[in-house]
């Protein structure tokens, strides 16, 4: 027969073990809350950066068309040279 002492050895044991994978399973939680917020964080950083980008784009036209502009008008505008 067994002894009640391994009985209870066995029994402290097994709780040990129910704690250990308790706390296991916390953390695994903790960290997939933990990846999610950084992948949200990651994805509004990229539409952001996409956003910037349509913006600078939208600017450099703008810039090309003024250069344009201003070398347009200032060869119709200025001094005729022989």
């Amino acid at each position: 027969m067994f002894d009640p002492f391994d009985l209870r050895v066995i029994a402290a044991r097994q709780e040990q073990l129910e704690e250990m994978r308790l706390r296991r399973r916390e953390k695994e939680a903790e960290h997939e809350r933990i990846m999610a917020d950084i992948r949200a964080e990651t994805d509004r950083i990229i539409a952001r950066r996409r956003e910037l980008e349509v913006q600078t784009a939208k600017l450099q036209q703008e810039l090309e068309t003024a250069k344009e502009a201003m070398r347009s008008g200032h060869q119709s505008s200025g001094p005729v040279e022989a």
